[in-house]
This record gives C-alpha cells, sequence and structure tokens, in this order.
C-alpha cells in the first residue's frame, strides 16, 4: 500500500483526536507510512502522543472554510492515493476538488456524529442550513464512510442518501495508555465520586446531571461529581452549580491530559449527553473496570452498555432515572475483571485490522 494519509482538523483533547492518533500510532508500529495532515495545531494536546515516524504537516489554518487553497496546493504537491479525513466537512472539499481537478485519490471519510441530530441542535445559522445542504448533496459521493455505531450508520442512510454497502461499522478503539493502566492497574478504593468526562458544550447535557446530582445526595450526602473537561459553557455550569447550592458537592477539574487515575478512582462513570457518535468516554471508563451510567441516546451507548454487567442504560432525558441509575450502580458490588473484559472489543489492534480493511479495499466489516 502506497504511503497512508490522515486529515484532521485539530488534534486538541477531544474524541475524534484521540481516535485519530491512536490509528496513525498502530499503523506505523505495524511499518506502515502515515502521514497525519491538520488544519492547525492550536491548544494541540495529541501531538506529543504522536509517535515521531509519523509524518505531520500542519496547514495552519483556523477551520475548514479557510483551509481550501492550502488543502489544494497539499494535494496537487503530493498526489495522495487514498485520504482517511476525520472531519465531514473537510471530506466535502475533498469531494469538491477531485470532482473539479479530476484527482485521483480515493476518499474515506470517517463519520464524527449523527449528523440529523447534530443539525437539530445547531445554534449557527451558517451550520444548520448552508452547511447542511452541502453535505447533503456532496458527502454521499466520498468512496467509503467509517461509521463509529451503528445507529450512525442508520442516519447517514436515512437522512444522507447513502447506501448501506458504502458504510462500514468500526467502532472507536481504547487509547494506548488507557489500555496498558487497564491491563497494568490492581484494585483501587474507590471514591465516593462519580465521573463526568467530556467538552463543556449543551450536546453533553450536563444541567441533566446536575439535577441528577441533587437528587442523589438526598440519599447520599457526601456524594461528589468530578467533572474533567472544559468548554465554551464552562461558566455558565458554575453559575449554575452555585444557583442549585451544590457548589461543595462539585469538583470543576477542566482538562486532564491523563485521564485514567479518574476513571480508575470514581465509582461510576456518567454520559448525560443529548447525542453521540460514538461515546469514547463510556469505553473509557469500563477499559479500567468502572462501570458507567448513560441516556439511551443516539447513538453508541446501547452498544457498550451491558445490563447489570458493565452499566446501565438510562431512559432518553429522563432525569429520575438517570439518578436512580446512579444510585443503584454505586451500591452494587461490580467485578470489576468483568468490566473490564467488556472492553474487549474496543482493542485497538482489532479496531485497527478493521480500519486497514477498508483502506486495503475489503468491505467484510459491513454491518
Amino acid at each position: 500500500m502506497d504511503k497512508i494519509d490522515l486529515v484532521i482538523s485539530s488534534l486538541r483533547g477531544g474524541g475524534a483526536e484521540r481516535v485519530c492518533t491512536t490509528v496513525a500510532n498502530e499503523l506505523v508500529s505495524r511499518g506502515f507510512n502515515v502521514r497525519l495532515t491538520v488544519l492547525n495545531l492550536e491548544n494541540s494536546i495529541y501531538d506529543s502522543h504522536l509517535d515521531n515516524k509519523v509524518e505531520l504537516v500542519n496547514l495552519n489554518k483556523p477551520n475548514a472554510r479557510k483551509s481550501a487553497l492550502s488543502l489544494l496546493q497539499f494535494l496537487i504537491k503530493n498526489k495522495p492515493s487514498k485520504i482517511l479525513v476525520f472531519n465531514h466537512e473537510l471530506a466535502v472539499i475533498l469531494v469538491f476538488f477531485r470532482t473539479f481537478f479530476k484527482f485521483k485519490f480515493e476518499i474515506i471519510a470517517r463519520n464524527i456524529n449523527v449528523l440529523s441530530v447534530k443539525r437539530s441542535n445547531e445554534q449557527s445559522v451558517w451550520h444548520k442550513y448552508f452547511v447542511h445542504i452541502i453535505i447533503k448533496r456532496l458527502y454521499n459521493n466520498v468512496d467509503k464512510v467509517i461509521a463509529q455505531s451503528n445507529g450512525m450508520k442508520e442516519d447517514l442512510v436515512q437522512y444522507y442518501n447513502f447506501k448501506p454497502e458504502k458504510i462500514n461499522v468500526i467502532n472507536n478503539p481504547v487509547s494506548n495508555k488507557l489500555e496498558n493502566y487497564g491491563d497494568s492497574c490492581s484494585v483501587v478504593k474507590k471514591n465516593d465520586e462519580i465521573l463526568f468526562v467530556g467538552r463543556l458544550s449543551k450536546q453533553k447535557g450536563i444541567q441533566n446531571l446536575l439535577e441528577a446530582l441533587k437528587i442523589c445526595l438526598k440519599e447520599v450526602p457526601e456524594l461528589k461529581l468530578r467533572i474533567v473537561g472544559e468548554g465554551p459553557l464552562e461558566k455558565e455550569i458554575s453559575s449554575l452549580i452555585k444557583k442549585m447550592g451544590i457548589e461543595k458537592s462539585v469538583i470543576m477539574e477542566g482538562f486532564c491530559n491523563d485521564i485514567a487515575p479518574h476513571y480508575a478512582n470514581a465509582k461510576v462513570t456518567v454520559l448525560s449527553s443529548l447525542y453521540e457518535g460514538f461515546p469514547n468516554v463510556l469505553v473509557e471508563s469500563i477499559s479500567v473496570g468502572t462501570p458507567v451510567v448513560s441516556f439511551d441516546c443516539p447513538s453508541g451507548p446501547s452498544e457498550i452498555i451491558r445490563h447489570d454487567i458493565n452499566g446501565y442504560l438510562v431512559e432518553y432525558l429522563n432525569i429520575q432515572d438517570l439518578a436512580n441509575k446512579i444510585m443503584l450502580a454505586l451500591r452494587k458490588e461490580w467485578d470489576i475483571e468483568i468490566i473490564k473484559n467488556s472492553s474487549t472489543p474496543f482493542k485497538k489492534e482489532s479496531i485497527v485490522d478493521k480500519y486497514l480493511a477498508v483502506l486495503e479495499g475489503s468491505d467484510v466489516f459491513s454491518k
């Protein structure tokens, strides 16, 4: 196979960036020649996690719209044969360039979110309408799509006119660091705390989690919620915590580069998202033996959580049920090794095998 080209917006501390880094590192460890092109390295986290054998190209552009000329120059200069792209807007730009300039490269797009749900929650008029129209008309012209969950695949078929055979369902892998931590860590004494990990944005539904916490505090007054992450709603969330009178029960950790000990020390990890693509947080938590509680949101949680084995699914947006399931998880005596074993399907070796099959032209992993 020729050089494998990966393209992503940035290497900040998000799930797509973590997956991209994990896939790139595993590919070079197998002897492949990998080039990773990013729009920018502003506030980058995962560049320091990259194997030094990965060729890193920085276009120094703030976003997809302003990257078009630089991306075109990159294509003309380097003449890639296959591109694995981790952003649907960049995938659409690549489709346009390939069509207009008669390039011969193949485009494999890793889809990030359930796009129809993302659009319904979009605040930006530009993204909600203009970008959506372009994506609906051009996105299905990529050669293949990697969907992180079956729910995401169904969304692309139903709302974006994709043929099912073009979509390969490949879940996200556990990162090298967390996989190694899970394999090596022994049983630790759990703190009386629940853990939230994620970007502080509307999508993550943190207000619902805070309301559920307030219910739980009536039964377990010493319970703590540790929030690990940063984002545009950070000040708003801090104000809400004070308004609810639960500031002594909430720890605002901010962004953390080494999340594994937080997973290991918590009694349960909670996901309160309105929607997801495939929630890495749940896989990461079970990989170190910590059970999970999550809304049954579109999409992913129902494909990860095994009832009473590694956690509990919650009726979508039902705050009382969220509080009930958190309390159930806190009271249960979990078998940590069984929880860890439930993460086996998400080990990086088997996941990257599936990426390679798609890159090499096989669709045997389509579902």
